[in-house]
């Protein structure tokens, strides 16, 4: 007997350990990735100008389009209007 393993056996075997260690770098290397690609995104972004802040201490996002108002957020928004009613539902 001269050799330790076929090939058949040590192909196995690498395979196994390809298996164990990708995933195991990919754990560690994907938090990385994103806070990368976060930074990277805060620098090419066009910075909000400071009168569009808002009084609550948000910044709208720049250049997003803003969701339509629907007809929850109407509701919403009347019925804070209207306190002095006892009924709160609407639409």
């Amino acid at each position: 007997m001269t050799i330790l393993a076929s090939r058949a056996q040590i192909r196995a075997s690498f395979l196994r350990w390809a298996l164990f260690l990708v995933p195991l770098v990919a754990v560690f290397l994907m938090p990385g990735a994103v806070a990368g690609a976060t930074l990277l995104v805060r620098d090419l972004w066009p910075a909000a100008a400071p009168d569009d802040a808002v009084p609550g201490g948000d910044v709208p996002s720049a250049g997003l389009p803003q969701p339509a108002a629907s007809a929850t957020s109407a509701c919403i928004a009347k019925a804070s209007r209207s306190r002095a009613s006892t009924s709160t539902t609407c639409c």
